[in-house]
């Protein structure tokens, strides 16, 4: 199926339905699903929060909203601070900067965008199998660790899979919400979030993959 626009102005590419393996050998099947084509930059998060300036304060470089941690602020590695909030406006300090991913923003601040522009976060079950289904994406970077990899790096340096979704799986970890807890957990008490985005596989094995449970006002 050809793209589609979100509110944000971002392509969204269609992921389609089939099984995934758990990894406990089990099968479940993923329904198709959009996934935006790049991580959320900072001049996208940076015209977010101006729409939304009215809900949110900021305190010591901390942005959140009734008490819950959307964003830190600051300097992220040494000469690098993305967004700045100047005159009641947030920013992007460097124009170079306005298409790198954004970072340091909570599971509590990617819900808010996601909710904001009709969207949601993606399950770790559907960004696995979007991951797999579209094989891993060979790119300017490949080979580099990511410790090594620049940051910032613009997201239209990470070349597309198959499905034309670009930076899985490329050294930035992604906010998902945790498909695998046990049934027994009290869905009253809202989603359980996970980072993900560190998978590795070595000639002749599985796909080895992890979801790390975090909080939601963590930033990374």
């Amino acid at each position: 199926k050809r793209p589609i626009t979100g509110r944000d102005n971002v392509s969204l590419h269609y992921v389609p339905g089939g099984t995934f393996e758990l990894p406990d050998n089990r099968f479940e099947e993923v329904k198709s699903f959009y996934m935006d084509e790049t991580p959320v930059t900072n001049l996208q998060y940076v015209a977010f929060l101006n729409e939304v300036s009215s809900r949110i304060t900021i305190s010591n470089n901390v942005v959140s909203e009734d008490g819950k941690i959307w964003l830190i602020l600051g300097e992220i590695t040494e000469g690098y601070e993305p967004i700045i909030y100047r005159s009641g406006e947030f920013i992007v300090k460097h124009a170079g900067h306005a298409a790198c991913p954004v970072l340091r923003v909570t599971a509590f601040g990617a819900s808010a965008y996601t909710r904001f522009y009709g969207k949601r976060l993606p399950s770790d079950t559907e960004w696995i199998y979007a991951y797999q289904e579209a094989g891993e994406a060979f790119n300017s970077l490949s080979g580099v660790p990511c410790e090594q990899r620049p940051i910032p790096t613009p997201v239209i340096l990470l070349d597309a899979n198959i499905l034309g979704i670009r930076g899985l799986n490329q050294c930035i970890n992604e906010w998902t919400t945790q498909s695998f807890k046990n049934q027994g957990d009290d869905p009253r008490k809202g989603p359980v979030y996970a980072v993900i985005g560190s998978i590795s596989k070595k000639e002749g094995e599985n796909v080895w993959y992890s979801t790390v449970e975090r909080q939601p006002w963590e930033s990374f």
